[in-house]
């Protein structure tokens, strides 16, 4: 195991989410403690063919407020570029 070197700290300055609960740790917490479940019908693809039909999708803005919009983080000449799984 590493042993911390004191001339090299780390230091935590901030936890972020992006889950299928939502976006951002108090929404997504408070979700998570409300027992709710972020597994829901997969309609962004055809699932026929395939062993389910339920994933645990990033919400989008347009679903829930808290939502994840590419946008907000990347130029949208780089969305382009990107599938959504990226």
């Amino acid at each position: 195991m590493l042993k911390p070197d004191p001339f090299n700290p780390i230091v935590v300055i901030g936890i972020g989410v992006v889950s299928p609960l939502s976006m951002g740790v108090p929404t997504m917490w408070s979700r998570l403690t409300a027992s709710c479940s972020g597994i829901v019908q997969n309609d962004r693809f055809d699932t026929i063919g395939f062993g389910s039909s339920i994933a645990g999708l990033i919400p989008s803005k347009t679903d829930d407020p808290n939502g994840f919009d590419p946008a907000d983080f990347i130029d949208g000449k780089e969305i382009k570029k990107m599938d959504l799984f990226i």
